[in-house]
């Protein structure tokens, strides 16, 4: 005799919120407690105290390509305010909603959502750096934050070249806006949504591990871009072999992700955060095996305890390995001594597992 009784889908089948087992409603719900918790973080998301004025820094607004990109994201930021406004709006009076005369404006804003998100999606897919140089038999890929125009994606890719002596081939991971960004986390990380971003990085990451030339492919993720890496490394344990896996290389940066798998079959994964930084304390710092025991999240995990901010190039890049290296709280030892420091200033690494 079959026996019918209700789920509830909010119910998790352990009280730590195991990003492999439990229910996308209960993780969604336990990744809002974590926002609302570490929410103050949010002002130092520029870094403290406010120096930028470096080449290649995000906000030195000596850069046209950051005054374009801060504008922008200052835009849709209120769009998506506008656009959420519209969504309750018309929720609660239903199509009595666009009745004249408030039906004009409403659809004025639905129609200018429609033509921002055509425009959007129109930005380049990839970016290839000019710095750098090309080793043989190596892959640089790279896949960037939240709230990155293709601008930035080109100064994060050129901030690469320059930091490991390589050419880095960026994915741009598209943006529609802190709001929207913010959302398309979440229902990526907690109901494993696959973006084109996501199927992009994938494809091209499955191409140069196939490629017998390459010996070793690298792949690198900030922010959000963590959250893709995590889930192109899911499918890439699906459908590749062991012998292609062993090429791959992943090191993040304020990850987002609640999970990282394959550290028993990939080359090396390390994961790099900054202890005041909001995305990282809600994403890598939350979530690490060290942090929810029976959590899968694989790599070592290196924080800087006193940097604030979450800019890849401003914020990490030109401080993780220099001024306040990093603690590895597993080994005990700095981020200047991890396997991605040996590729500083197009340092070499033999291809073969690290002890």
């Amino acid at each position: 005799m079959y026996r019918f009784f209700l789920r509830n889908p909010f119910n998790a089948p352990t009280p730590a919120g195991l990003p492999d087992i439990d229910s996308p409603f209960h993780l969604a719900a336990a990744d809002i407690c974590l926002i609302i918790r570490y929410s103050w973080l949010i002002a130092f998301l520029a870094g403290w105290p406010f120096r930028h004025h470096q080449q290649f820094d995000e906000l030195n607004f000596m850069n046209w390509t950051n005054i374009v990109n801060v504008s922008l994201q200052t835009f849709l930021f209120f769009f998506a305010i506008a656009v959420f406004a519209v969504w309750g709006y018309t929720l609660f009076f239903g199509i009595f909603a666009f009745i004249p005369p408030q039906g004009f404006p409403l659809g004025l804003i639905v129609i200018s959502f429609l033509m921002v998100t055509s425009f959007l999606l129109r930005e380049p897919i990839e970016y290839r750096s000019s710095n750098g140089n090309k080793f043989p038999h190596e892959s640089w890929l790279f896949v960037n934050g939240i709230c990155t125009d293709r601008g930035w994606l080109g100064l994060n890719c050129e901030m690469l070249a320059k930091t490991f002596g390589r050419k880095i081939r960026g994915i741009h991971n598209r943006t529609f806006g802190p709001l929207f960004d913010g959302l398309e986390c979440i229902i990526q990380r907690d109901f494993l949504y696959t973006t084109d971003d996501i199927r992009q990085l994938y494809a091209v990451t499955k191409q140069e591990l196939l490629n017998e030339d390459n010996h070793k492919v690298v792949l690198i993720g900030h922010s959000q871009g963590g959250i893709i890496v995590s889930m192109v490394v899911d499918r890439l344990l699906d459908t590749l072999e062991e012998h292609h896996l062993k090429k791959l290389e992943v090191y993040t940066f304020a990850s987002a992700a609640n999970h990282m798998h394959g550290g028993n079959v990939l080359h090396r994964i390390e994961h790099f955060a900054n202890n005041y930084d909001f995305v990282a304390r809600t994403g890598v710092m939350a979530y690490h095996s060290t942090v929810i025991e029976g959590n899968q999240y694989d790599g070592h995990l290196y924080v800087d305890l006193v940097t604030a901010g979450h800019a890849l190039n401003m914020n990490y890049l030109h401080t993780m390995f220099a001024t306040r290296p990093a603690i590895d709280f597993q080994a005990g030892i700095l981020a200047t001594m991890s396997f991605m420091a040996g590729y500083l200033d197009g340092g070499g690494r033999i291809s073969k597992t690290p002890a």
